[in-house]
């Protein structure tokens, strides 16, 4: 079993020693929207955030994509929280 967010860039040979391979498309703009949903249920955003907004501009990404970019944002808004905001807001997320 392996994954990849980029098939197209595994060689000929290492595709060839799988027997079956299955394509995920990558979610549209509202499956991309409810899992940034889910994601965020749990974190405080700033009234400025726009999951919307988030999922039109995040077309290329998958679920593990948009996990990434939570943290991301999470992890930019803890190194401001000290100086000084409670919430992850849209900035966070650019």
């Amino acid at each position: 079993m392996a994954t990849a967010s980029e098939p197209e860039r595994i060689p000929i040979s290492v595709l060839a020693s799988f027997k079956h391979e299955v394509v995920f498309e990558a979610p549209n703009e509202a499956e991309r929207l409810d899992i940034l949903k889910r994601l965020v249920a749990d974190v405080p955003l700033s009234p400025d955030v726009s999951l919307k907004e988030i999922a039109t501009q995040t077309a290329a990404m998958v679920a593990s994509d948009l996990v990434n970019l939570v943290e991301l944002a999470q992890a930019t808004a803890l190194k401001r929280a000290f100086a000084s905001s409670e919430y992850v807001d849209l900035t966070s997320f650019l």
